[in-house]
């Protein structure tokens, strides 16, 4: 079997592209945001500010029309509580507030790009904790989907809430199924490996014209092997399992088929995914796993190859049913840092943001799911992308949905799973090899925090 170098780079940008669903959105392109009026605010904050404020809000928006979305959200802010004033900062990440949080000059409330790490900076006591805020105005925690919700957890605590969100799913070009004899797309992994068997081509020296499935192997793929990276009580990493390890086979079954360095040959003349030039569009690749805001590229820089390309949930292995819809989501998430001057003032801005009214500004804009259930339901965003989008946010919704755990370690686990996964799928270690040395070097950090805060 031959194997071309995939960098841990790479693997990453792919396998964890949903957790980091905010940077997915600073990508994505702008669409009109439908006319009419967007949905009312579902509650009024009750810790309501008054007489002359200020505010520090930083956000991850650094184009104009994320600076020009982000000042209707505090326009509608200020129409209730004129008093106050907001100074925005665009453009923010994780590093640039994890500087911030380290200098002791934080943001009032912060919304930057990137993986959540909540777990880290609350195990350092960098952030506020959220719970007496949300009993004491009554925020409706029930109406935030709760795989989101969980990433802003640890210790049974809640530190940061998901904002806007983002899905896993699967794409194909209907054409070529089509014309391949295939009526529907794939539902299991069994049945993707047929389709893809099906689709590629490629001559007598082996150079493709053609390929049925691209495959990124991850933590986003086993889940919808049933795999689970962590204990229920999140005192243990958990990645030597069934599921990743049937994932990880499934993986170098499909690598093993074909001549790699080809595959990785044929790929290097392809266009990019978010233009007229995609491969899927091209007619070089049949399926593959993206999120769903690679419907608005699409929809911006290819409208004609919009009715082309479908999107379903991601496939489970055959024979377990209990596993459809094993999806990924994630989102960028809300923090307010520890020692701000108002906590209530931050608080008041923060479910303001959480509001539908707000949300939904931004999901048109992209358009993503919204991590509140009751905006799921919104006709308008449902039908965006000529309706397609309507199958992210069925996604979102699904009892199935997972998101990387939360954890103080969670950063090392993603990149002693990047690292090792790539080695495995190189042919230098076997899953079970592979997965262990991932359990054995990360385990021993979580252990380390769990013994602090039992001295604590």
């Amino acid at each position: 079997m031959k194997f071309s170098k995939v960098s841990r780079r790479g693997f990453l940008l792919q396998a964890t592209a949903l957790a980091a669903s905010g940077a997915l959105a600073a990508c994505a392109p702008v669409t009109q945001v439908p006319s009419g009026q967007v949905p009312a605010t579902t509650s009024e904050p009750a810790a309501a500010p008054s007489g002359p404020q200020a505010l520090v809000y930083w956000h991850g928006g650094g184009a104009a029309e994320h600076v020009e979305v982000t000042q209707k959200q505090i326009d509608l802010y200020l129409a209730k509580y004129p008093d106050v004033k907001i100074e925005t900062v665009p453009g923010a990440d994780n590093i640039k507030l994890i500087a911030a949080l380290a200098s002791g000059a934080p943001p009032d409330v912060a919304w930057p790009w990137g993986i959540p790490v909540c777990g880290t900076w609350a195990a350092n006591g960098l952030l506020t904790e959220l719970d007496p805020l949300i009993e004491k105005t009554g925020f409706d925690i029930d109406n935030v989907v709760p795989a989101l919700l969980e990433q802003g957890k640890l210790d049974g605590k809640t530190w940061s809430l998901p904002w806007t969100g983002a899905t896993y799913e699967l794409y194909y070009n209907n054409k070529m199924l089509a014309e391949a004899g295939f009526d529907a797309p794939p539902e299991t992994w069994d049945e993707v490996m047929d389709y893809h068997k099906a689709l590629t081509k490629s001559d007598d020296a082996g150079s493709f014209s053609q390929l049925g499935m691209l495959v990124s192997p991850g933590y986003a793929m086993a889940f919808t092997f049933g795999a689970e990276l962590m204990n229920a009580e999140r005192t243990e990493v958990t990645p030597v399992s069934d599921g990743f390890i049937e994932a990880l086979e499934w993986c170098l079954d499909y690598y093993g088929r074909y001549d790699i360095e080809q595959i990785d040959l044929f790929k290097a003349g392809w266009g990019s995914f978010s233009t007229s030039e995609s491969p899927m569009i091209k007619r070089q690749l049949a399926m593959r796993m993206d999120g769903e805001y690679r419907l608005g590229y699409i929809e911006r820089n290819a409208p004609d190859a919009l009715d082309d390309i479908d999107l379903v949930m991601q496939p489970y292995p055959a024979g377990r049913e209990e596993l459809k819809g094993s999806s990924e989501t994630g989102a960028a998430h809300i923090y307010i840092p520890k020692g701000v001057k108002d906590v209530d003032l931050s608080w008041s801005f923060v479910e303001h943001l959480m509001s539908d009214e707000c949300t939904l500004l931004w999901c048109y804009l992209f358009p993503c799911p919204s991590q509140n259930l009751s905006s799921l339901r919104d006709e308008k965003l449902r039908t965006m992308a000529r309706g397609k989008m309507a199958v992210a946010m069925d996604i979102q919704e699904h009892p199935n949905l997972k998101v990387f755990p939360n954890s103080p370690v969670a950063s090392e686990y993603m990149d002693a799973l990047g690292e090792e996964v790539d080695l495995i799928i190189h042919g230098q270690k076997t899953p079970e090899e592979g997965l262990a040395a991932v359990r054995d070097r990360v385990q021993p950090q979580l252990d380390l925090y769990l013994a602090k805060r039992r001295v604590s």
